[in-house]
């Protein structure tokens, strides 16, 4: 390829065809027509950013995959084994939301049980099969963020105060945990928050490299069961988690002195995810079973 027939447009289709372009440093001739990599112009690569969320999530952006893949569908599936033994993922739409509706129902009937995942209720899950267009977006996001390591020169200058990780799917590697750590070095500006429920990969990376979590992220733990905050060692409290996350029914948050400090207000105007450990902003962030 000379000079003359790089563009841009021809750089964006190069690295759609074959997104391990991504993993390799970005050719000099290249870096002549893309200065500087932008969200935007990383999504036209492939990479989708969602900038445009609605209710609370409105106007963050974030980095999402999809819960259609790696340890999400086990989850949800088992979650919904609940109430229905029999219960099959590949059986549709119409049984998963049969399934999730009878799980509601259980709960409404013992709104105390802490045996219940909170999977079960994914909104993430039933946004993408009423909302078709998002799962090919989410699903490569997960492959590329799952399969390699984004090379530094691939990592977007974040013009924006906040930003998720997150917000459809979860970790499923210790190399997307590496490239959320890629991602918060290169804009130290930016305060980022990550959610995850499956810990066992910043655990895994911590354990490898030893405590690397950037400070300009907050990482918070989801609980998997509702009604029953998830246990964090002292030592992750300093080094890993800053916050954990867990969904109460009405009834056990009254019946246990649970204050609710989440799901009234919008995520751009709270911000107690994306701030620091400060004596102010809580450890705990609890929100009532929608």
């Amino acid at each position: 390829m000379t000079n003359k027939r790089i563009s841009k447009k021809s750089i964006i289709a190069a690295v759609k065809d074959d997104y391990r372009l991504l993993y390799k440093p970005m050719p000099d001739e290249w870096k002549k027509v893309v200065p500087v990599v932008t969200v935007d112009f990383l999504s036209e690569c492939g990479l989708h950013f969602t900038v445009n969320h609605t209710g609370k999530m409105s106007g963050m952006q974030s980095l999402s995959t999809t819960c259609k893949c790696g340890l999400c569908p086990n989850k949800i599936e088992n979650a919904l084994k609940k109430v229905d033994p029999d219960f099959d993922m590949t059986t549709g739409k119409d049984a998963k939301k049969a399934a999730k509706k009878a799980l509601k129902k259980a709960l409404a009937e013992k709104p105390l049980r802490q045996d219940i995942s909170i999977c079960g209720f994914c909104f993430s899950d039933a946004q993408q099969d009423y909302q078709t267009s998002m799962q090919d977006p989410l699903i490569k996001n997960f492959q590329i963020l799952n399969n390699g390591l984004l090379h530094a020169d691939w990592i977007p200058v974040i013009n924006a105060l906040y930003f998720r990780f997150e917000s459809f799917g979860d970790f499923a590697s210790c190399k997307a945990v590496q490239n959320c750590y890629a991602f918060c070095k290169k804009n130290q500006g930016v305060k980022f928050a990550a959610w995850t429920k499956n810990p066992v990969f910043f655990r895994r990376v911590n354990k490898l490299y030893g405590p690397c979590k950037p400070e300009n992220l907050t990482l918070v733990l989801s609980s998997p069961l509702i009604n029953k905050q998830a246990i964090v060692k002292e030592k992750e409290m300093f080094t890993l988690f800053d916050r954990v996350f867990t969904v109460y029914t009405p009834e056990y948050a009254t019946a246990h002195g649970i204050f609710i400090n989440c799901g009234a207000r919008a995520c751009l105007t709270c911000l107690k995810c994306y701030t620091k450990k400060n004596g102010i902003a809580p450890f705990e962030i609890n929100e009532l079973l929608k």
